[in-house]
């Protein structure tokens, strides 16, 4: 058997189908093979020799999954940052599964929420918190007026439902969490293609685990025959809809 940690919160789209009910799981199914992090551990379970019924499901509390000792499952996935050297220290993490990219969001309401193109961005104004996010509005965008920069998501959300700005632009996991649980009408208008090199999403392994290294060559091969690409195309841009801007 390989046993999976998940939070015990599948949300979309990292994880989909229905969710069964009096499981420990809420909101999802993470049998269900819908959804990126689903799809992406059977996907590797297939390239470690693991048929899918011998891939077992536990709940695990994130907390948990990032202290330091023994645990009792043998791969995680529930968005662990793959760059934080404290982490790295108490825990073994994989290469990288899912690379940063920044994506736009907006109000529904809002014009800004029909455009297709990096271009019909220019036009309207735009907020962010990163400077990643500042840098990509300043010289990928280039809109007429200089982007607001906020001190915090808080405030930057505040900001899209006022009216301060026309939409904002955070990493895309962030959009996902914006979306579904904090800042009700709105939409992820699109995403842009190119990524953080620095910003990804690892597996955590107990420290020194025998399976960390059979797992970086899974997804070496996982990435290198496009798999990981097919992956990221069907569930973090066509579902839920989040296009890639054209230029």
């Amino acid at each position: 058997m390989l046993t999976v940690g998940a939070a015990t919160e599948l949300l979309p789209p990292w994880f989909g189908g229905d969710p069964v009910v009096d499981a420990a799981f809420r909101y999802g199914n993470p049998t269900s093979r819908q959804g990126y992090e689903s799809a992406l551990v059977y996907a590797l379970a297939e390239r470690l020799g693991f048929a899918a019924e011998a891939v077992s499901w536990t709940p695990v509390d994130p907390a948990a999954a990032r202290a330091a000792g023994a645990k009792d499952f043998d791969i995680y996935i529930s968005q662990v940052p793959g760059d934080d050297p404290a982490l790295a220290a108490s825990v073994d993490l994989s290469s990288p599964y899912y690379d940063f990219n920044d994506a736009l969001i907006a109000l529904l309401s809002n014009d800004i929420a029909d455009a297709s193109a990096i271009s019909q961005l220019r036009a309207f104004e735009l907020g962010a918190v990163s400077d990643q996010a500042l840098e990509l509005i300043t010289t990928e965008i280039v809109p007429a007026t200089p982007p607001r920069s906020y001190a915090s998501l808080e405030a930057a959300g505040a900001g899209l439902l006022n009216g301060q700005v026309d939409g904002l632009v955070v990493d895309l996991p962030t959009a996902f969490l914006l979306i579904s649980t904090e800042l009700t009408g709105t939409t992820v208008v699109g995403q842009f293609e190119q990524t953080r090199p620095d910003e990804y999403f690892s597996l955590l392994l107990e420290q020194d685990s025998p399976l960390t290294a059979c797992v970086d060559s899974a997804l070496a091969e996982l990435r290198g025959d496009g798999t990981i690409d097919q992956l990221r195309h069907t569930w973090l841009v066509d579902w839920p809809t989040a296009p890639v801007f054209e230029p």
